[in-house]
Order: structure tokens, then sequence, then C-alpha cells
């Protein structure tokens, strides 16, 4: 073998051996990037309410940013503060996204984690509120929480909440915040409550009626009922608690303030009481004496104050019914009572600042007419009708002249108070009632028929 066969050889074999170990180079460079191929998440794999099964981690967070993009365009929390109502837009809410895969585990339902800018949280809640003093009674840390829960759940569902829910914990222990006393005619009655009713609650969020209390009992006395009713009310008022039913009577009942009264009769007529708290409230029930009845009502704190102020108090006069009746009929006077109306609101101050009022009720009262009964008085053309038919059985013949002059006396009048005089037109002889004065801020209707007059029924 000559030398240039020699070299070609070695050049062949080096060559050769160049592009072996060339392709076994790739080779296992592509074994290699195949064996270290990103995994997937197993199935049944999510990040909060989102399904990652199957996929890789940059898929994963592809995904989930897409939802969450989409889900804080369309969403808000909105608090109703008071006669406020604040919406918070979830921009305010960021997403860890990143976080949320790293801590994520295979075939597990995972946190979506969140976190809230309390900045913007803040920013929004003052000017809504225009009041720093009202944002800083506000529990942050609870109301970054709610919305935290809210955005972890991508949840969709529009809700309200009520901010004061979430003010800062003041002394919760409960403390007397008011007591009424009544004064109870019968002691048995007041026994009869005690026995029953010597605590009653109102559970926290749930509906307190107070015919549940009182429908079991033996005493029927309306008068009773509705003293301890008034009582509940006017303690509960100046309260955050919420009438949800009350009733009132047709004429204001004696020893009851005006726009305070509640009537119950342990059927239709009720008092529904809403405790929107977190906590109970208690009422109270103790004897004082055989004839007093204290009433207290038990509850948290409030750090605001609540005041009830009346506005347009009106009375209204009773009206006065004349009833004419035969003089064989006798029947007695009415005495007349007065109406009533006003309407009571509730102011709500925080450091003696008022910052709200709202209207509780507008209560109205009808005046219940005074009544006269008067007999009617025999026409004396009716008495001597017969006189002039001669001298009969010893009877006195008139004249015409005498006749006449003997019916022109004949004429009767009303004596109305007030130097007002009774009208003829408004009087008939058949028994029936005028009426003389209407107050001109209420309308009564008065049925009359056979000398007997009936109040309305409203």
């Amino acid at each position: 073998m000559n030398r240039t066969n020699m070299f070609r050889f070695f050049a062949i074999l080096l060559i050769s051996t160049i592009v072996l170990m060339a392709l076994s180079k790739i080779t296992s460079l592509a074994m290699a990037s195949f064996s270290k191929k990103e995994p997937v998440f197993a199935e049944g794999t999510y990040i909060g309410p989102i399904n990652i099964s199957s996929l890789n981690k940059a898929e994963a967070e592809s995904k989930i940013s897409e939802n969450v993009l989409d889900w804080q365009k369309k969403s808000t929390v909105s608090f109703t503060f008071f006669n406020k109502t604040i919406s918070v837009p979830m921009s305010v809410v960021h997403f860890k996204v990143a976080s949320s895969l790293n801590a994520c585990l295979d075939g597990e339902k995972n946190i979506l984690y969140t976190e809230v800018d309390e900045q913007s949280l803040k920013t929004i809640l003052f000017k809504k509120l225009e009041n720093p003093e009202l944002v800083n009674l506000i529990d942050l840390e609870k109301v970054k929480q709610l919305l935290k829960e809210k955005a972890g759940r991508l949840d969709s569902s529009q809700q309200t909440e009520d901010l004061v829910q979430y003010l800062k914990a003041s002394d919760n222990k409960p403390k007397i915040i008011d007591s009424k006393r009544i004064f109870v005619n019968d002691p048995a009655d007041m026994e009869d409550w005690l026995s029953s009713n010597s605590t009653m609650t109102l559970k926290p969020e749930k509906i307190f009626s107070l015919n549940d209390y009182i429908q079991n009992l033996d005493n029927d006395d309306k008068g009773f009922f509705i003293q301890c009713a008034s009582a509940i009310y006017q303690l509960t008022l100046p309260t955050n608690l919420q009438i949800v039913e009350r009733h009132i009577s047709d004429n204001l009942p004696e020893g009851i303030e005006l726009g305070y009264e509640a009537r119950v009769d342990g059927s239709k007529a009720d008092l529904k009481i809403y405790n929107p708290n977190h906590t109970a409230f208690v009422i109270k029930s103790e004897k004082i004496s055989n004839h007093v009845l204290k009433l207290s009502l038990i509850g948290p704190s409030d750090p605001f104050t609540y005041q009830l102020v009346k506005k347009n108090v009106k009375t209204y006069a009773p009206r006065k019914v004349i009833q004419y009746r035969p003089l064989a009929e006798t029947a007695a006077n009415q005495n007349g009572k007065y109406g009533y109306s006003a309407e009571l609101y509730k102011q709500v101050a925080l450091n003696h600042k008022v910052f709200y009022e709202s209207l509780v009720s507008k209560d109205f009262y009808l005046p219940i007419p005074k009544i006269v009964v008067e007999n009617l008085k025999q026409p004396e053309s009716d008495a001597t009708s017969d006189e002039n038919s001669g001298t009969e059985n010893g009877a006195t013949e008139y004249t015409a002249n005498e006749k006449t002059d003997s019916a022109s006396q004949n004429t009767t009048t009303g004596n109305t108070p007030n130097n007002e005089a009774a009208n003829p037109s408004q009087t008939s002889q058949n028994g029936s009632s005028s009426n003389q004065e209407k107050p001109s801020s209420s309308t009564q209707n008065t049925n009359q028929s056979h000398g007997h007059s009936t109040d309305r029924n409203p």
C-alpha cells in the first residue's frame, strides 16, 4: 500500500469517527430534551374554581389569568351604610397566580391566593362616606377578608353587605340600654306575664315576634298587652334594631305617648323586630310592686347614638253631634275625645354630630265626636188640632186668631256652644242628628238612623 492510499484510509476513518461521534451526541441531546419535557397537572387539579388538569404550569397560568381578568371586569361588591350605597370594584383585589401554582397539589382543589390593596379600599370608602371618623370605625381587615374570599372563589353573584356589621368591635359585654316602667291595673296580669315572659331573646339575624310570647297567656286584657308592646317598641327604637311589623289603635290609648304605641292581640296584630346584629338582645321583665312592671332592653354597646324626634304634631278637636229623640226615649251623652297625628324620626349621630335621619312612622288617631242627646218637643199644632170642634164635654172653643197666635209661638232652637246657632235645615223631626262642627284636618262619616249616630270605623 502506497503512502497516498494510506492517507486516504486514515482520512476516511477519521471522518467516519467524527460523524459517528456527532450522531451519538445529537441522539443523546434529543433523548435528554425529550426526557426533560415539563410535566402536566394530574386529573382533578383545581386552582380556586378553575380546572387545570392536563395543563403544564405555563398553560395553567395563562388560563387562570384569563379567567381572573374576565371576572374582575364584571364583578363588584356593594355595601350599604344607612342611606348610602358603596360599590367596591374588584380591581382592588390582586391575584397571586404564581404563588397559587407553586403551592398547588396534584389532584386536589387548591386555593387561589389574593390580596387587597388597602389604600385603594380606604380611598373608595372616604369618597363615599365623606367622613373620616366613620371610616376609622370600620374594621378594614374584616372587609378585606370578605373581598378575598369572594375573589378566591371568583364569585360573580351580586351581593350587598351592611357595612355596620363590619365596624370595629367595641365592648361586647351586654349592658342595660334602657328601661321602661308601666302601671298594671290587675296584678294577676303581671304574674301571668312574668311566669312566661320574664326573659325574651331577640336572636342574631332573626325576626322576633311578640305574639309568639303572648298568644299562650291566660289573660286577655288587650290594654295590658298594648302597654307591654308599646314599652318594648319604645325601648328598641333608639337602637339599630329594625321594626318589621307594628300596628296602632283607632284612638290613642290612655297612658301611651303619641308616636310610641304598638298594638298586639296575640293573633293578627303583632310587633315584629329584626335583629341585624351578630349578637343577641334580651328584654327582661321584673316586678317592682304589685302594680308596677319594669321592662329593660339588654344588648351590646353601639358606637352611634340614636335620638327620636317628633315632627308635625297636630291636634284635632272633636266635632259635636246633636241627637234628637222622642220624649219617651232616653240616652246618655257621649264625651268627645281629641284626635292626634305626628311623624316620628330617628336621628343617628357620631360624636354628637347627626349624619343620618330616617322616618320611623306616621301615626294618626281620629277624634271621637261629642254626642249631645236632646228630646223632641211635641208641636202645639198637633196638641190643639181637635180643640176647635166645639164645646163638647165641656171643652173650650178657641178663635182662629187665638190658635194662630198659639201656633206662631211653637219654635224649637238648639243651644250650641261657641255662639253657633242651630241650623234648622240640619235638624229633622224623625230623630236624626245634626252636625255642627267638623275638623278641617280630618274626615269623619257619621251614619244616622232613627235617633242613633254611629262613629266611623276606620
